[in-house]
């Protein structure tokens, strides 16, 4: 009789962590795509568990330089110094039909249809603002010497923007047209990242200085936070900000907050919604998955090699 009581709570205790274990989340396998500037791109179907490298664009022997990789509706875009190549599954990459091209950096407006959105492309004499394929304008020279190695778009209270960040050079600008600058000026050091969420711009350096803005224009001066800062993301949900050693969430890019434990390493990826989560964390040949941005497990077929990029191919639905 006296050993139900201690046998019981056994139990219980067994049923409790039997319930927490199936209750812990487990990270969405939607499709994803990674590239790296001097080796290509990778590909994995199951959310990062695996990974494998994707064959050069059509009528290439090698994949050249990337310079970035971005989003057009349901397409991706890989943008090299000899135009962009774009695919609609990351697997097969082809050239774009706008020719070959002189871009440092490139960003889509979203559209309906992607063969018809609008998209702002920087040069070495300035940018470009294609609203109809096929008919650029001349290029708008650039505020300042260097080049743009970001370009955003984002479109809130105060309509479409666009912003260009030379992250080495340490500058921004912001058009509203691609023929003239709503404003340009120097930044505190050199950027991290620049991304676009909530209906707000967000700028952090290196340093682990960061800025808000609901314009591109008018920017809010977040507290510094210890840098060096390593990436900047929006996850859908919030901005997250990672740097040695921690990693940061924010509603609004201006009040952020410790994520604990601590990152095992760099984040690539973010992707949070209602129905799937997927967190990717990665440095040379070792690469990292999670649901929550808490727990996290090793791949099976890790990156082979250090990327600076990782979108999924498509982000309103899962992989099939």
């Amino acid at each position: 009789m006296p050993r139900r009581p201690v046998f019981a709570a056994f139990l219980a205790a067994l049923a409790a962590a039997t319930c927490h274990a199936s209750a812990e989340p487990a990270p969405s396998n939607r499709a994803l795509v990674a590239a790296s500037s001097g080796h290509g791109c990778f590909r994995s179907t199951d959310g990062g568990l695996h990974w494998r490298a994707v064959p050069p664009p059509t009528g290439l022997s090698r994949w050249p330089r990337i310079i970035s990789l971005v989003r057009n509706g349901a397409r991706l875009a890989a943008v090299t110094p000899e135009g962009f190549f774009e695919s609609r599954d990351g697997a097969s990459w082809s050239p774009s039909p706008h020719g070959p091209m002189p871009v440092l950096a490139l960003c889509f407006q979203p559209a309906l249809n992607p063969d018809s959105a609008p998209f702002l492309w920087v040069s070495p004499d300035g940018i470009r603002l294609e609203r109809v394929p096929g008919t650029s304008a001349a290029p708008v020279p650039l505020p300042f010497p260097g080049a743009p190695s970001l370009a955003i778009f984002g479109e809130g209270e105060a309509g479409p923007r666009f912003l260009l960040v030379a992250a080495e050079d340490a500058w921004r600008a912001c058009t509203e047209d691609g023929r003239s600058f709503l404003s340009h000026e120097r930044l505190q050091g050199p950027v991290a990242g620049a991304v676009y969420g909530a209906g707000r711009f967000v700028v952090a350096g290196t340093g682990g200085w960061i800025d808000s803005s609901h314009d591109a224009q008018l920017w809010i001066h977040a507290p510094p936070l210890p840098g060096p800062v390593q990436s900047l993301l929006w996850s859908g949900q919030r901005f997250v900000l990672s740097s040695d050693p921690r990693t940061w969430t924010s509603p609004d890019g201006i009040e952020w907050a410790p994520l604990v434990p601590p990152v095992p390493a760099p984040l690539k990826f973010v992707r949070e919604n209602d129905s799937e989560n997927l967190w990717i964390a990665g440095r040379v040949s070792q690469t990292w998955r999670s649901a929550d941005g808490l727990r996290w497990t090793p791949s099976s077929e890790p990156l082979p090699v250090e990327v600076e990029w990782v979108l999924d191919t498509h982000p309103d639905a899962p992989a099939p």
